[in-house]
């Protein structure tokens, strides 16, 4: 059986813009972090996409690192 469920619903990539709306940060922040290797971030084509759950994995993390120090 073929499953025709779209990608995008099993593993949604969303923007900057999105991500940092449902983080309640700016979109530069998002980008920031992804320069500094916080979050994970593919490109296609030109365009910069996250996945949501490896972004929420990244930060999780990263705040318990930061709660360690």
């Amino acid at each position: 059986m073929i499953n025709d469920t779209p990608r995008t619903t099993l593993c949604p990539r969303v923007s900057a813009v999105e991500i940092g709306r449902m983080y309640g940060v700016s979109d530069e922040s998002v980008r920031r972090w992804t320069r500094q290797g916080i979050i994970p971030a593919r490109r296609i084509g030109r365009l910069v996409r996250y996945d949501v759950t490896e972004v929420d994995e990244a930060l999780r993390r990263a705040a318990e690192t930061q709660r360690a120090e």
